[in-house]
């Protein structure tokens, strides 16, 4: 019988680069110190956002989060194009970190956030 994960199975997971979808992306961005650093900001990111305020605003609750396919689309396309962040190793860190953190509940949907994400960048000639 396959049991399925769900997002308290891994709300406490503490980042690994071990986490992230595999990728095209050229080495400059990949092996860029900035890079590294945002993708694990984009994987808590997606943890964080199920925490929210309970009726004593002193204690968060924590509480499913779910995105449809057109939602993840539409945060890909917000993260990733240009002047969301500072440099496109950030864009780039940032959304492929969360993708991988809902890679780990909806792997499905993850993929489709990843393929718009390769498209993006490689209509900006930054993916080999």
């Amino acid at each position: 019988m396959r049991v399925q994960a769900t997002f308290k199975d891994f709300v406490s997971t503490e980042y690994s680069s071990a986490f992230l979808l595999s990728t095209r992306l050229d080495t400059w961005i990949v092996g860029d110190s900035e890079f590294q650093k945002v993708c694990e900001w984009g994987f808590d990111g997606y943890f964080e956002s199920m925490y929210c305020e309970s009726e004593d605003p002193a204690q968060l609750v924590l509480a499913e989060q779910s995105y449809s396919e057109a939602e993840v689309v539409q945060l890909v396309v917000d993260v990733v194009l240009p002047d969301h962040m500072e440099s496109v190793a950030s864009r780039a860190g940032y959304a492929l970190g969360w993708l991988s953190a809902l890679a780990l509940i909806d792997r499905q949907t993850s993929l489709i956030g990843l393929s718009v994400w390769e498209s993006l960048l490689i209509s900006s000639s930054l993916v080999v």
